[in-house]
């Protein structure tokens, strides 16, 4: 769209140009249309005209120092002048002022047309050389924003050699004076606490609050700030050469400037350190001070390191609570019971507040004892969550002890829920599904793991309903079948040999066979078979 300002003493000149310029183009607007220079330049930076159309001779300020005037403010504008046969010296004047091009009253419209088209054409050329550029300049931009990011991360997670630290830390403007000062000396000199770093970490309640606060420092472009993203929802700003109250007062600026009404943002501050060396520290202190709100979310946004107590993990009790109790809730497939244990154990931590990364591990493990003591179980979390899932990396996601818990809670309800749809028999309607399984497969030898896996039951919980609903074990009921159909076929099978009959039952060897089969009852398979009635005699 060509925004154009008219500018002519005579109102009907004004007029009748607004519409033969509207009528022929409809790629123009009119944003203004003034009786004197002077009352167009008063509203030229509300405007924002592309073009000028001017008569040179008007009252109050004339055209020719309207242009003068224009071209200080606006340079970018074009300028077309409207001239009288008797203003054509003054025009020419004009011109020298860099003027666009200039038209005789009356205006011809085909000329006018001409002269928009021109000018319409040379716009959209530095538009787009000026997009490329700004593109061009943002590609750049972001590039270096990148690479420097990269290189704080690094530094903080310690990834880097002394030397390598020192050369990334100078290419991406992270050295302290103080420290840019001693490398440059080489005097080995160790300075001052309060000229090197300060470390802040920052974590946020959701997606949205962390892109939120990426976009604020990666906006401010403050020389002594640079930022990187550690993890989801994780952040970490360093700081140079900067006194621990600037450093809190930032850390309160950042605040202000993302939050939306919510507490969507905490941040824990390190121990002032000297150098490239101290950051890894410096971070890990900064992430503990900005972890303090897992346990304690109503304290101040903003933490530093040492502020807040440092709890312990009370092994002998927590393993009690996992092997025992969740254990045994876990291996009875029992919701309630796993969500009492669950609480209990998240009452334990809420005492003793162990270090968080302990607390992260810990809800691992409470999977992993549902995985191994309740059969099924860790299907029905593939299940549940995403392709790549990973639980220490989602677990670290909850912004206090609470919702972690929820969280964890949550999973687990959702994965009994499901499996308990597969459940719904009832007992004996189970020991049946088992019965048939075996009846189906005697022959061979068959795993119990196999057998509870079609009843999505735990196998020594299956084992343990089995005795309770048949009186046998599944080892006895299965050789309880074998024998019932090994007599079934000495009778009705005389052309089949003995060791042939022990091997269609699921014995390859003859003598077990043998032992087995009198021992269950109480003759051999050969005398259990001339007991059987001559069938040829029968006839």
């Amino acid at each position: 769209m060509l925004r154009i300002m008219i500018i002519d003493d005579e109102e009907t000149i004004r007029i009748g140009l607004e519409k033969m310029i509207l009528k022929a183009r409809e790629d123009c607007q009119i944003v203004g249309s003034y009786g004197n220079g002077e009352d167009a330049l008063l509203h030229l930076a509300r405007q924002e005209p592309d073009l000028v159309i001017t008569d040179i001779k008007m009252p109050y300020m004339d055209g020719l120092r309207f242009i003068e005037l224009l071209k200080e403010k606006r340079p970018h504008v074009r300028c077309v002048i409207l001239s009288g046969y008797n203003d054509f010296d003054y025009a020419r004047k004009a011109i020298l002022y860099g003027v666009n091009d200039y038209l005789i009253k009356p205006v011809d419209k085909k000329e006018l047309l001409r002269n928009l088209d021109q000018i319409a054409a040379e716009l959209g050329r530095e538009r787009m050389e000026n997009e490329r550029e700004m593109e061009l300049w943002r590609k750049a931009r972001w590039s270096d924003l990148m690479a420097k990011e990269d290189a704080l991360r690094r530094l903080l997670l310690g990834e880097l050699e002394e030397t390598q630290a020192l050369e990334l830390a100078r290419a991406h403007g992270l050295l302290s004076e103080a420290e840019a000062g001693r490398v440059d000396e080489a005097d080995g000199s160790d300075g001052s606490e309060g000229a090197g770093y300060a470390v802040l970490a920052l974590r946020s309640s959701d997606s949205h609050a962390h892109e939120r606060l990426l976009a604020v420092l990666r906006g401010k472009l403050l020389q002594q700030t640079a930022c990187t993203v550690i993890g989801e929802r994780l952040a970490a700003v360093l700081l140079r050469g900067t006194a621990t109250g600037e450093v809190k007062r930032f850390g309160y600026e950042l605040l202000m400037e993302t939050r939306d009404g919510a507490s969507s943002l905490v941040i824990g501050i390190s121990k002032p350190c000297a150098n490239l060396q101290s950051l890894p520290q410096a971070y890990s202190e900064a992430l503990e001070a900005s972890l303090s709100h897992f346990y304690w979310p109503d304290m101040e946004p903003v933490t530093i390191f040492g502020e807040a107590v440092r709890g312990y993990l009370d092994s002998e009790r927590i393993a009690q609570l996992l092997d025992t109790e969740l254990g045994t809730a876990f291996e009875h497939a029992d919701p309630e019971a796993v969500r009492s244990a669950l609480r209990r154990l998240f009452e334990e931590l809420a005492r003793t507040k162990p270090p968080y990364d302990e607390v992260v591990h810990l809800a691992g493990n409470v999977l992993f004892v549902a995985a191994l003591r309740c059969d099924g179980f860790g299907e029905e979390v593939s299940r549940l969550t995403k392709p790549g899932f990973n639980f220490y990396q989602a677990a670290t996601l909850p912004f206090t002890l609470d919702e972690l818990r929820h969280w964890l809670g949550s999973l687990l309800d959702d994965a009994f829920t499901h499996l308990a749809s597969k459940r719904t028999a009832p007992p004996n309607r189970l020991i049946e599904t088992v019965k048939q399984a075996i009846q189906n497969d005697y022959t061979r030898e068959i795993e119990l793991t196999e057998l509870s896996e079609k009843v999505y039951l735990n196998p020594s919980y299956l084992s343990t309903l089995f005795k309770q609903e048949t009186g046998q074990t599944i080892t006895q009921y299965l050789l309880s079948l074998r024998i019932a159909k090994a007599k079934e076929l000495l009778r009705e099978r005389l052309d089949l040999k003995v060791y042939e009959i022990g091997e269609l039952v699921g014995y390859a060897d003859a003598m077990y066979f043998n032992r087995l089969f009198k021992k269950m009852v109480g003759t051999t398979p050969k005398e259990f078979r001339n007991q059987v009635p001559n069938r040829v005699q029968e006839t």
